[in-house]
């Protein structure tokens, strides 16, 4: 929440009515692909985490 408000992001978010979820506040989970990724088993060889509300969801992430 600290990082959304010292980047002015909150008044943003708000006007186009996007909810600003932390992700430090989040469940993480074991990430399966649909389909071979080459690059990410060369990088993640035993996988990776992603966050659980990004699971069927369009997500924009904002970097400052």
């Amino acid at each position: 929440m600290k990082g959304a408000k010292q980047n002015k992001w909150l008044p943003i978010l708000e006007k186009y009515g996007v909810e600003f979820i932390p992700l430090t506040e989040v469940e993480w989970v074991d990430y399966i692909h649909k389909s071979e990724m080459l690059s990410m088993n060369k990088v993640f060889p035993d996988g990776f985490k992603i966050p659980k509300p990004f699971i069927g969801a369009n997500i924009v992430h904002l970097l400052p």
